[in-house]
């Protein structure tokens, strides 16, 4: 059986946390971008969440039987996507208002071909699907070490195509092989760590200096613009992709055994059906605060619907989702 890692949950439930709130960031009806410290924090948050995602997603990765595999797969992923991309489908021809990106047929080919909606399961299946053979490919160290860096390589060109979400796939693609990597080179990993951040002291100088030049970086692409500079961008999210991570992970580590990361573990269960209520939480939550209470304070706005997008739904999950096996199956509430 795989060892458990409780500072996974934990990095879990932290990264369903950061989607929340850099979706609370809304540009409709009114455009919160347009707000330096918004713009600035939608930047931050999301130079991390995805890229943590799959981390943790390569990290937990096993493949011993081809059929089992996919089977957990296609119940866990395809399954919901499914089911929402046709239920997102379904209501916004009966009740546009409420779906965030309804467009009709357009839209669901573009989910079917594209992954257009709810596209981090999308392009996390087609990695499931094709990740064996990479696995087959990269037994030895040297070899991971050059393809992972291949991969990132590729990762800053943006000439590749969305269909089969080809351009999400190469962008992050390294980061789930790299947490694939991380527990294959588990035991020299952690010799590494405890040797630089074996002392509290020196593990939150350590993330007080990473999240400084996480910030840095941020602020740099933030104010990074043009076609030109898209190269000098994209690197600039890798960057600022480790810089994130490696801050969260030191901290995580430091607090794994607090109250506070129980709750991070308790989002992290369920994430996954977290992040397929987002979307409908999110239309109600900005219709309420913004065209029925006319509120328009930014960070009012933010705070509410992260809340709302948060609270709510972890209860519905726990109290009724949970409960209902057909509830379960729908939203691939199973265990991993």
């Amino acid at each position: 059986m795989s060892k458990y890692y409780k500072q996974i949950d934990i990095l879990r439930g932290i990264a369903i946390t950061l989607v929340l709130l850099g979706h609370s960031v809304i540009v409709y009806p009114v455009n919160l971008n347009e707000i330096t410290w918004c713009g600035f924090l939608h930047s931050f948050v999301s130079t991390v969440h995805m890229p943590l995602f799959f981390l943790i997603s390569g990290f937990c990765y096993s493949f011993r039987n081809a059929g089992d595999f996919y089977k957990k797969k296609v119940k866990r992923i395809l399954i919901p996507y499914l089911v929402f991309v046709f239920a997102n489908f379904a209501l916004g021809l009966l009740l546009p208002a409420f779906i965030n990106n309804g467009s009709g047929f357009k839209g669901l080919i573009d989910d079917l071909l594209k992954g257009t909606s709810y596209w981090f399961l999308y392009t996390l299946f087609i990695i499931f699907l094709i990740f064996p053979l990479i696995e087959k490919v990269i037994k030895k160290r040297i070899v991971r070490i050059s393809v992972l860096c291949l991969m990132f390589l590729l990762s800053l060109f943006n000439f590749w195509p969305k269909y089969l979400s080809l351009d999400k796939l190469v962008m992050y693609l390294p980061f789930f092989t790299l947490g694939y990597c991380l527990k294959v080179d588990f035991g020299s990993f952690k010799q590494i760590y405890k040797k630089l951040f074996g002392n509290k002291v020196v593990s939150l100088v350590s993330a007080a200096v990473m999240l400084a030049l996480w910030v840095c970086v941020c602020v740099l692409i933030f104010n990074t613009t043009g076609e030109v500079s898209y190269y000098i961008t994209a690197l600039l999210s890798i960057a600022a992709a480790f810089l994130g991570i490696g801050t969260i992970s030191v901290l995580v580590n430091l607090a794994v055994n607090t109250k506070l990361s129980d709750v991070f573990v308790e989002l992290g269960k369920y994430s996954l059906q977290l992040y397929l209520l987002d979307g409908y939480m999110l239309v109600i939550s900005r219709t309420i605060l913004v065209s029925v209470l006319k509120i328009s304070n930014p960070f009012i706005i933010i705070f509410g619907i992260f809340i709302f997008c948060l609270v709510p739904s972890y209860l519905i999950i726990r109290f009724i989702i949970s409960k209902v096996k057909l509830f379960r199956f729908l939203t691939g509430l199973t265990s991993r």
